[in-house]
């Protein structure tokens, strides 16, 4: 395991998007509309509750949400933007992160649709799970096991990596 430690997030249901890059740049981001799913009766006060019991950051555009959040002494932040690149620069500088978990390769990647950490599958582990294109093309492989999604450094590989840089150089250059 990593000896950098990182803080974990809880997205407020508007910011699905947001979750699911913060999950790709290997944070441990819960999304409040999967947690819905647990949870019918999920209010705002139970994403505060989580927020607070489990010392996760709070994530929301929910002005109300946010104010409850501070007056209860929860960490959290207010998104603003509609940019998710300055979105996720602004929870790096609100949470005194100074480089993306994605850049550490001891942690392991996360799945972007559930959250779990994926776990590396040999090639012919996944035959079945994947396109015979990707199967004759790709030999690194990761799948959730919770999920069972499966991942491979394909095209959108290089852009991930490109925005992780872009997002990188910022906090780098105005910390």
């Amino acid at each position: 395991m990593s000896g950098r430690s990182y803080p974990t997030f809880i997205v407020d249901e508007m910011l699905g998007k947001l979750a699911r890059w913060l999950r790709i740049f290997k944070f441990d981001a819960k999304y409040a509309k999967e947690e819905r799913q647990n949870n019918p009766n999920l209010t705002d006060r139970t994403i505060l509750n989580i927020a607070i019991v489990e010392n996760r950051i709070l994530i929301t555009r929910d002005r109300e949400l946010y104010k409850l959040a501070i007056h209860h002494g929860a960490q959290a932040i207010l998104i603003e933007d509609d940019n998710l690149e300055k979105q996720i620069v602004k929870i790096a500088k609100k949470s005194k992160i100074r480089e993306l978990p994605f850049f550490d390769k001891k942690l392991p990647l996360r799945c972007a649709i559930c959250n779990t950490p994926l776990v590396r599958v040999s090639k012919s582990g996944v035959k079945k799970d994947v396109p015979p294109r990707v199967y004759e093309n790709f030999n690194v492989f990761w799948k959730c096991p919770n999920c069972g999604k499966v991942y491979w450094p394909g095209s959108h590989w290089r852009m991930i990596i490109k925005r992780a840089r872009r997002i990188q150089e910022i906090l780098r250059e105005d910390p």
